[in-house]
């Protein structure tokens, strides 16, 4: 386990964007297929750290902006089986690629309710197929696309439906191609097969983050009282099997 430095306040100066290790804003976290842990801070550092498994500083990229390679607010963070890196540049409206060395790659998106545009991308996951999906928080929806950004599928409107959403954040895909989403504001969590068919959903409190392991257990953060991971087997009715942790609430 490793800690950022802690923001050091106005009383003893501004952040140093030169150093290393330390977050303002830690929000999306991903490994490499070789084990590198990278970290999106849309706080004061507007950029992608990148880690040894053990917390060892490696590199980093990227500053406020709205160039190539620049960042508005990045939260999610993805990377697909060959190490290529894709982050929700959440006040750009776009998903952004890099090398995993932090070389900008491509770019695709802008402000609007559109196919292929973003109104506030808040998560991205990649499937074992390569498909890239994007969670909107405005839009209320999901979107699918190829790996190099052409438009392929979207579902999902504001409601309490199957199907629709009130604040979708979170999004993961399964070795089966399911996709998983948090549904912030319905408190639940969403499973859709790879076109974005219906298929099961559960309640989870103020669900925020998800992410599925090989076994397909669904690992779901959330905030409502006493922060917490939680952990559902779907065998098939979602049963909740472990809950763990405090985390630092994310809202004061």
């Amino acid at each position: 386990m490793w800690r950022g430095a802690r923001w050091p306040g106005r009383s003893r100066g501004p952040w140093d964007p030169a150093s290393t290790i330390q977050f303002i804003g830690p929000w999306g976290v991903a490994v490499s297929p070789n084990g590198e842990v990278f970290v999106t801070d849309n706080g004061g550092g507007q950029r992608v750290e990148v880690f040894t498994s053990d917390g060892q500083f490696l590199r980093q990229w990227g500053s406020l902006g709205a160039g190539n390679g620049e960042l508005s607010a990045p939260c999610g963070i993805a990377l697909d089986r060959y190490g290529t890196v894709y982050v929700a540049d959440y006040g750009n409206a776009r998903i952004q690629k890099f090398s995993a060395n932090g070389d900008y790659v491509g770019q695709w998106g802008s402000e609007g309710s559109g196919d292929g545009q973003f109104y506030y991308p808040s998560c991205v996951a990649v499937a074992p197929s390569g498909f890239v999906y994007v969670t909107e928080s405005d839009n209320n929806r999901v979107q699918k696309f190829t790996s190099d950004g052409t438009f392929v599928a979207k579902w999902g409107s504001y409601g309490a439906g199957p199907g629709q959403f009130s604040s979708p954040t979170g999004v993961c895909v399964d070795a089966a191609g399911g996709v998983y989403v948090t549904d912030l504001f319905n408190a639940r969590v969403q499973k859709f097969d790879a076109a974005g068919g219906f298929l099961t959903t559960w309640y989870v409190a103020s669900a925020q983050a998800v992410a599925v392991d090989a076994s397909r257990n669904v690992f779901v953060v959330s905030q409502q009282g006493t922060p917490r991971v939680s952990k559902f087997v779907l065998a098939p009715v979602p049963v909740t099997g472990t809950t763990w942790g405090r985390l630092k609430a994310m809202y004061r």
